[in-house]
């Protein structure tokens, strides 16, 4: 106990964030305090009711800005019975900012994959242990360790930890028995993808769905970041990625324990459903050349999206957010820069990147097909099965826009899907505009879509120049035409 002790009061002292907030008198270093007197003195009783009455009344006297969103959390849990509540606003800012994945309570899924093999054995050994542990402070670990996990799902390690010796308590009296564990849980270990299958196809839940964000697009993202020069404004989570691995500044951080830190990731939060002046004023306030948008900020509608975390359970029309995600033509300060599945870069007052990848998020006529955001997901994880499932429900429905998102998706993985079907997916498209079904501007974005994925094709390119030219849409045909006559002559 006293090296958990030593760790909580030194980390107060010595993390410039945790001392310059007060973290010192705070419960949880009062707390460590008492655990190290208890330990060192082999007294539990005195010390421990002593640390508890004192971390109350630290709580009440002294509240620390370092762990007031631990206490924020535990409150708004007791309160709301573990569950978040549906109007946001009924909870804390520091609540909203840190109840969310890692900090939420475990669900019977996850409970049940992690230690289910092994809360029979720990629960059957606890009598033993407890006679062997002569009851001291090393007893109460695995309760206070249970409980802590209850109230935060990152605390499954200590858990774990915790767990053994009652386990082993229950299994040592038996060698052949205990050597027999072992192999059984390291098995059950290896097999945990597919117990977790299992359990989701029964229905149990395990827990929150994870982002949008792939390791794919991030690391384009971070590779794009580290060339530029300039500090980045996004979220926390994204920022701390920025400065490990782009070594770039930002404006917010990971550290929860900074109060003005949180304030700021809160403040970024309701600016960007606000108006782009707001936004365009809180950069230069903090110094930040590049804003970087997730399609999250749009899409996600649960208790850990930005979104519940504003305090609001939608997104107001007209907001940054929109015109960030489906209109960034209409910002005036604001530049597009740089974009991915599901990031996109804004610069403060800068130049426009040309030729930005297309992707079906971004897309207004394809919105209303990600409404769900397990769909947006699906969208950005498996592209290919998502292009053929949007590309069925279009026949299906006669939709060609439908159809044009299938396309869109599978031209992200040319080399999984063979050049004929996507052919087929533009032959229906051409067949809409021709019945007067389908915009000539949309039909004229699908050819370019395949020949970037599948070309080069110059007689294909020559169909879609004398199109545009039919159409009236000439400056584009000569585009194409230059094309033609520079790389892909027939």
């Amino acid at each position: 106990m006293v090296p958990f002790a030593a760790a909580q009061l030194l980390a107060a002292v010595l993390l410039s964030h945790m001392r310059h907030d007060g973290a010192i008198l705070s419960p949880a270093s009062v707390m460590a305090a008492a655990a190290a007197v208890s330990s060192i003195s082999g007294r539990w009783r005195a010390p421990g009711l002593a640390g508890i009455a004192l971390a109350f009344l630290a709580s009440a006297f002294f509240p620390s800005e370092s762990t007031g969103h631990v206490t924020a959390v535990v409150v708004a849990k007791l309160r709301f019975l573990f569950s978040h509540p549906g109007d946001p606003t009924l909870l804390s800012t520091d609540a909203r900012l840190f109840w969310v994945s890692g900090y939420t309570s475990p669900s019977p899924g996850q409970m049940l994959l992690l230690f289910g093999a092994a809360a029979i054995p720990a629960f059957a050994g606890l009598k033993r242990f407890r006679s062997l542990s002569g009851k001291t402070l090393i007893y109460w670990l695995f309760f206070v360790s249970l409980a802590g996990y209850l109230f935060f799902d990152r605390l499954h390690v200590l858990l774990a930890a915790a767990m053994i010796p009652p386990v082993v308590a229950a299994l040592g009296r038996n060698r052949y028995l205990l050597a027999a564990a072992v192999p059984l849980f390291g098995t059950l270990s290896m097999l945990a993808p597919a117990q977790g299958e299992l359990l989701s196809s029964a229905g149990v839940e395990m827990g929150e769905g994870g982002s949008l964000l792939t390791d794919s697009e991030l690391d384009g993202f971070l590779q794009w970041a580290g060339e530029k020069d300039g500090t980045f404004l996004s979220y926390w989570h994204i920022s701390g990625l920025l400065s490990a691995y782009a070594g770039s500044p930002t404006v917010t951080h990971t550290f929860f324990e900074n109060a003005g830190n949180r304030e700021t990731i809160i403040e970024f939060a309701q600016r960007m459903y606000g108006s782009e002046g707001e936004m365009a004023a809180f950069m230069e306030e903090k110094g930040a050349d590049y804003l970087v948008y997730q399609a999250d900020f749009a899409l996600d509608r649960s208790f850990q999206g930005l979104l519940y975390l504003a305090g609001l359970t939608g997104v107001p029309d007209g907001s940054l957010a929109v015109r960030l995600h489906y209109y960034p033509e209409t910002l005036e300060r604001l530049v597009p820069v740089w974009q991915g599945r599901s990031l996109r870069v804004f610069q403060l007052d800068g130049e426009p990147a040309e030729n930005l990848r297309r992707h079906v998020l971004w897309e207004r006529e394809y919105g209303p097909y990600f409404t769900d955001y397990q769909q947006a997901m699906q969208a950005v994880t498996w592209p290919v099965d998502a292009g053929i499932a949007m590309a069925e429900a279009g026949f299906a429905s006669m939709d060609p826009h439908r159809i044009s998102a299938g396309l869109l998706l599978l031209s992200g993985s040319p080399g999984e899907v063979p050049p004929d079907a996507s052919i087929e997916l533009l032959q229906i498209l051409l067949m809409a505009y021709l019945e007067g079904d389908y915009s000539l501007e949309r039909l004229a974005l699908d050819f370019e879509c395949y020949l970037d994925a599948w070309g080069p094709d110059p007689q294909l390119r020559l169909d879609l120049v004398r199109l545009l030219e039919e159409g009236g849409m000439t400056r584009r045909a000569a585009y194409h035409i230059g094309i033609l006559e520079n790389n892909e002559r027939p």
